[in-house]
């Protein structure tokens, strides 16, 4: 905008009271349309796609004994990853946690190694006890690691199942008035019978109810016809 540039002199002193903008802050009841766009930051993602109740979430993985396990988990500040990445775009987190578990790895090699290591070996007192005493709080951030990255790799295949990439697709271009390339968006009746009538992407109920209200918010409700 071009009152927010640099120089802009926002609010004018020169304009009379009536030549002057107003800015208006407004609570979120004024914007019913946000609510309703899929976002595809971490924190937001999971509270839309997973059964996440009361910041507590029951995730599946595989175990050591390659057995299916459950495992409750918190999803608040108390878990320094999920604090530090929730506001990121998942299509960002995979490579970053990646990123930061090799990272953890390098900073704590005695822990790292004496955690692998099984065969009973003897290793020099000097590496033991350098990796006893990490080990506990390298196991414990390790398995913080796991943890999201199995929730992250959750999301992803929700995403592809629920096809959300053709329906974010339709929902910014009616929430913004137009496509991806900046032309006007005029195409929202067809495009949404053709997504509502695709039975190769069978969309969920809530996820017709949310395209079919962000419709009606976004081209002045519904015709006759």
């Amino acid at each position: 905008m071009d009152m927010s540039k640099p120089g802009s002199s926002f609010p004018s002193r020169i304009q009379s009271d009536a030549e002057r903008p107003t800015l208006l802050l407004l609570d979120r009841s004024f914007d019913p349309l946000s609510p309703l766009l899929h976002e595809f930051t971490y924190q937001a993602m999971a509270y839309d796609l997973l059964p996440v109740h009361d910041d507590r979430y029951a995730y599946h993985f595989v175990g050591n004994n390659n057995k299916q396990q459950t495992r409750d988990v918190l999803l608040n500040d108390t878990d320094e990853l999920w604090s530090r990445n929730r506001l990121m775009h998942i299509a960002d987190l995979g490579k970053q946690i990646n990123v930061d578990y090799k990272k953890f790895i390098s900073d704590h090699p005695e822990a790292a190694k004496l955690a692998k290591k099984s065969d009973g070996k003897a290793k020099e007192l000097k590496e033991m006890i350098a990796g006893l005493q990490n080990i506990p709080k390298f196991q414990a951030t390790s398995a913080l690691y796991s943890q999201h990255m199995a929730i992250t790799g959750q999301l992803m295949t929700k995403y592809n199942q629920c096809g959300l990439e053709q329906i974010a697709t339709l929902e910014q271009n009616m929430a913004t008035g137009e496509d991806s390339a900046g032309k006007a968006f005029k195409a929202a009746l067809p495009e949404l019978k053709s997504l509502l009538q695709n039975s190769d992407l069978p969309l969920s109920p809530v996820d017709k109810m949310r395209l079919l209200m962000i419709y009606v918010i976004t081209q002045d409700g519904i015709r006759q016809d």
